[in-house]
């Protein structure tokens, strides 16, 4: 009883954090099962005629099973994800004969058009890269998985004199996109994007990487030391995609995880986020409450405010959704405002105990805080969830110094 009680004045405190109390009595359904009921005026009560369900016993978190793609997992296939993303490119220019209005209500039909399979341009997609480098120490039996990312030199100068090229428009990426990964040799596609999301990266500035270290035996060492791959998923963004006729294809993209995976079984190996894994390229990924996609772009652009006020949209139909609870942590954190954002991230976790990034935020606040205890609480559950996340991993390294 007492942990509900504590859970769902969490949810209180956080929904004031949103700047949202709903008009009308709100139902909910808590984790242990009983009805709950959100009042207009700020209180709640369990709801009379549901039975007080007998006390459980509280069991302990287990590591997740880890996660497999399909056996020879190939991804999405960039050459038709090329010629697809540049022909929706060509479509989206503005005629001189169409008004601004009729554009843009053309633009959001066209973007509604599927791209590959029945995915549209707003949705998840699959990039497999060949390039990854494996180092494997035989004492500890360690093994060390990076994937380089080069830093694009013209576009940081470029930003730095406050003079970038307009994105939509430019033929060559990396005079206006910061960061660029390569899929395999000289002349496969590059994928470029702008913000790591989070994503740890190691090396020097101009040398950096995603890199990922996992416990493994020599056989298995000796097997992975050449076969390794990385899986980035990613969410494209215009212009999409520059077809280079003498050159590499280059995408857009909105950088979302990175795991390394064994390309032979399918097992994934290390993932730096956690993201949720397909069935197969051709798999659909489940669509996203349209409010929770508008935040995030609205939070990557910085337009805090706006951002807030879709998630508030999101909780009057969804009081329960963890997602909008993350965000609006995220939000709060990058607003320096770490009360709203802790009861916001703990509200996240009452509805969904296994989303590890807000683990991993709470573990980052009580850090700065200083509250040693707290933080090794979090980076412990979240580790508990995924030994190999590499944000957990460092948070724990971070709390141990």
């Amino acid at each position: 009883m007492a942990r509900s009680q504590l859970a769902l004045f969490l949810i209180l405190l956080a929904v004031p954090a949103v700047g949202q109390r709903p008009a009308a009595p709100v139902e909910v359904r808590a984790p242990d099962g009983r009805t709950v009921i959100l009042k207009p005026d700020g209180t709640w009560e369990y709801k009379t005629e549901a039975p007080a369900p007998a006390p459980k016993t509280a069991t302990p978190i287990n590591p997740v099973t880890p996660e497999t793609l399909p056996p020879n997992f190939t991804g999405d296939d960039v050459t038709t994800l090329v010629h697809q993303l540049v022909d929706l490119r060509k479509r989206l220019v503005k005629s001189e004969f169409e008004t601004s209005a009729a554009y843009e209500a053309r633009v959001a039909e066209e973007k509604k058009k599927p791209v590959v399979g029945n995915r549209t341009v707003q949705e998840t997609f699959y990039l497999v890269a060949s390039g990854v480098k494996a180092e494997y120490n035989a004492d500890t039996q360690v093994m060390s998985f990076s994937l380089p990312v080069e830093m694009n030199l013209m576009a940081e100068m470029g930003r730095g004199r406050n003079t970038p090229e307009d994105k939509k428009r430019s033929t060559d990426l990396s005079r206006v996109t910061l960061y660029r990964v390569s899929l395999g040799g000289y002349s496969d596609p590059r994928v470029f994007f702008d913000d790591t999301t989070g994503l740890p990266l190691t090396g020097d500035r101009y040398e950096q990487r995603f890199s990922a270290k996992i416990n493994l035996d020599v056989e298995g060492a000796k097997r992975l030391k050449t076969n390794t791959k990385a899986l980035l998923i990613v969410r494209f963004e215009e212009p999409y995609a520059i077809e280079r006729h003498y050159s590499n294809d280059e995408f857009q993209t909105s950088l979302i995880d990175v795991q390394f995976f064994d390309p032979q079984s399918g097992k994934v190996l290390a993932k730096l986020g956690s993201a949720a894994l397909p069935n197969s390229a051709q798999t659909a990924p489940q669509k996203k409450n349209r409010h929770l996609e508008k935040a995030q772009e609205l939070y990557n652009a910085r337009r805090d405010d706006e951002a807030l006020a879709e998630l508030r949209q999101l909780l009057i139909d969804e009081p329960t959704n963890a997602d909008a609870f993350l965000l609006t942590g995220r939000i709060h954190v990058q607003r320096n405002d770490q009360e709203a954002a802790i009861a916001a991230l703990k509200t996240a976790l009452f509805w969904d105990s296994k989303l590890i990034d807000a683990h991993i935020l709470l573990g980052r606040i009580f850090l700065a805080r200083g509250d040693l205890a707290q933080a090794k609480k979090y980076a412990g559950s979240a580790l508990a969830l995924d030994p190999n996340n590499a944000e957990a991993q460092s948070l724990q390294r971070q709390i141990l110094r």
